[in-house]
């Protein structure tokens, strides 16, 4: 495909500039260009961190986060695209019933992130219970909760530090439990809102020392999200809707730039009008190098458009409504194919909905599609970890990887 002139790129910039964008949107800077705005992505999440608490919850109104009007008669959901585990980390353990705690032992606590569609009414508390690989109730985790509407939505951590401090911490790796509650002493209510489970591995950091032995750092396994995409519409302005997407990779470094193609025909690319900026990481607490790692880019064409309204004729723009069909996404990591995804647009001009969203109930507007996962960037993965383990271990009726 041509790579669009600078005189190009501007008007699109400049046709995306000016109205006012909704309270969910960041100001990216870019080169000899005017700004332009565009959606507010999930920061990256990285490991790490001093804070002994969970930081407070986070209410957004639903339809600035992407994320449909809700009914009050469906009650609180959680985003299944939303919920992470990750991992708190302490450099000593307290082993049971000891009286003082040992050192240079790594230890480690679940860090669960999640965001809950309202409404959560007054006096409810949201919480996490975490059973070991025996079955058996490890830890109960009581979240920063607020009053929320049906039209909002809540971001949720659990806290680094809940009673009893690091002396609940653990050693022991395995597959764990876990389940998202939602109580409330006013209406007696304990509901449970998701359950599902997490494998956590280890990593040696002793170096052949034997004082540090017991010294490593932990993980949560995500190999599941390798085959799994989602595809969405972007609003840089009330005039520009342009095509996203996101894809996960495992300890894959470098550029990456994604490829839209029609009817065999390239049409659109990340790398002459896009980005590809990292949307949510999942790693170690240490985040060596070389530590086990996924990440999530979200990738989106501003040269790859719905017509909103029916003012954008700029020849320079591919619009998707315009031309339904199937579409492939190609994606190449360092200059390597990576990356292969298929989705189509229908005869009404919008993303064909295949279902899995609603079947599965994962309370999410994005389409979610299979990705096929291309070359041997990733390293060593699990193919079949999405039978058993997508969405910690709620498999998807419906779905195949490639």
């Amino acid at each position: 495909m041509k790579r669009i002139s600078t005189l190009t790129f501007a008007f699109l910039i400049l046709s995306a500039f000016g109205l006012e964008t909704v309270s969910a949107q960041i100001t990216i800077k870019m080169p000899d260009i005017p700004r332009i705005k565009k959606p507010k992505a999930e920061p990256p999440r990285t490991g790490g961190g001093d804070d002994a608490s969970a930081p407070p919850a986070t209410v957004s109104t639903a339809n600035s986060t992407g994320v449909g009007a809700a009914r009050a008669d469906d009650g609180p959901r959680i985003i299944k695209t939303q919920l992470h585990v990750k991992i708190w980390q302490n450099h000593s353990y307290w082993p049971p019933k000891a009286t003082e705690q040992l050192y240079n032992t790594t230890s480690w606590l679940p860090d669960i992130r999640f965001k809950v569609m309202g409404p959560v009414p007054g006096g409810s508390q949201l919480s996490v219970d975490v059973t070991r690989p025996d079955g058996s109730l490890w830890v109960s985790l009581d979240c920063p909760t607020e009053e929320i509407r049906a039209d909002q939505t809540l971001t949720v951590e659990t806290p680094r530090e809940p009673p009893g401090g690091t002396k609940v911490f653990t050693t022991a790796t395995g597959v764990y439990g876990f389940t998202i509650r939602l109580k409330n002493a006013l209406t007696g209510q304990n509901q449970a809102l998701f359950s599902g489970k997490f494998k956590v591995g280890k990593v040696d950091k002793s170096k052949g020392i034997p004082k540090f032995k017991n010294t490593v750092t932990y993980y949560v396994d995500h190999d599941w999200t390798l085959p799994l995409g989602l595809i969405w519409t972007v609003a840089s302005s009330s005039s520009n809707l342009h095509l996203g997407a996101s894809m996960w990779f495992k300890g894959v470094a470098g550029p990456k730039a994604a490829y839209l193609f029609y009817k065999g025909k390239q049409v659109a690319s990340t790398k002459e009008a896009g980005d590809a900026k990292p949307g949510v990481e999942l790693n170690t607490f240490d985040n060596d190098t070389g530590d086990p790692r996924w990440e999530q880019i979200d990738f989106t064409w501003y040269g790859a458009n719905f017509t909103v309204p029916a003012t954008s004729t700029h020849p320079s723009i591919f619009f998707l409504d315009k031309n339904p069909g199937d579409y492939e996404v190609k994606v190449l990591c360092g200059g390597a194919l990576c990356r292969e995804m298929k989705f189509s647009i229908g005869p009404d001009g919008k993303l064909v909905d295949n279902g899995l969203v609603a079947a599965n109930k994962i309370n999410s507007p994005y389409t979610v599609v299979p990705v096929k996962v291309v070359g041997t960037l990733d390293g060593q993965w699990q193919p079949m970890a999405w039978k058993t383990d997508v969405f910690y271990g709620n498999p998807l009726q419906g779905f195949t990887a490639p």
